[in-house]
């Protein structure tokens, strides 16, 4: 077993810190870099009570370095902080769910590029219609990244099963950003992509922190942008003809839903209808 974990440790260039001096050296190149891909495991689902256990960095040239924070923390929260606070573009896929775990550390990732947005956006552009990191992976790079261990135990001694899921899911991210990029621009989508990216620190904010809300004026937002999305849709339908049940545009039964379904855009609209 021993020798079939160094073998596959080999293979995927990983590299487990446990303690700042085994990242430190390294730290130079990985502030340099233009892009950093970050994932993390966590011991639960909630930022409030759960912790997280690894994070993986993963960089052209350099090594997967999968940290583990119950050793790494509290001494090297402030390495984590500069490194993930840089200028470098850091890429997530779901960043809304790491970014709630820094949060509590009081890290604040940024800028962001996420593929799960970016591959939401892309679903009308040939992309696939589920954006999770085994769907994006097989539709963008034709491989195959393994799930099986994505809610296995994370409290206690990881396992080389373990630690390869963790750092494969990093792995991938900057050579599936690559593509993406290609794609958005390709299809005119840049400018979207850029408001939805904005957006993410401030949704993680507000879940994790909550926000104080005049209920009142809420209300009026709400009434004014469903009376927007009406409009919208009576325009459309002047052109495709009002549908006497929901009509799928797809050809794969995916049922379009006219109802907007992005939470960052329903931020920004309303943000924009109170100016």
């Amino acid at each position: 077993m021993e020798n079939c974990w160094q073998r596959e440790r080999d293979e995927m260039g990983l590299t487990l810190v446990t303690c700042k001096d085994k990242l430190a050296p390294y730290l130079p190149a990985l502030r340099q870099s233009k892009i950093l891909a970050v994932d993390t495991e966590t011991t639960g689902l909630d930022p409030h009570i759960d912790r997280i256990r690894l994070v993986q960095l993963a960089t052209k040239d350099l090594p997967v370095f999968v940290i583990d924070c119950f050793s790494f923390l509290p001494e090297g929260l402030g390495m984590l902080k500069d490194m993930l606070e840089g200028s470098n573009v850091k890429i997530f896929q779901n960043a809304k769910f790491d970014l709630q775990f820094f949060i509590a550390l009081d890290i604040h990732p940024s800028p962001v590029f996420d593929t799960m947005l970016a591959g939401q956006l892309l679903r009308t552009s040939g992309g696939p219609h589920r954006a999770n990191l085994a769907a994006l992976a097989k539709h963008y790079l034709d491989e195959d990244v393994a799930k099986d261990e994505q809610t296995s135990d994370w409290r206690g001694d990881l396992n080389h099963a373990q630690l390869s899921y963790a750092a494969r899911d990093a792995e991938v991210l900057p050579r599936l950003r690559e593509i993406m990029v290609g794609k958005l621009l390709e299809n005119g989508l840049s400018e979207i992509t850029r408001i939805e990216f904005a957006c993410v620190h401030a949704i993680a904010q507000m879940e994790f922190a909550g926000i104080y809300l005049d209920t009142e004026r809420w209300k009026q937002l709400i009434v004014q942008t469903e009376k927007q999305r009406d409009e919208a849709l009576d325009t459309l339908y002047t052109f495709s003809g009002k549908p006497m049940i929901q009509m799928s545009l797809l050809d794969d039964g995916v049922v379009m839903n006219p109802n907007f379904e992005s939470n960052q855009y329903i931020l920004h609209l309303s943000i924009v209808s109170a100016q």
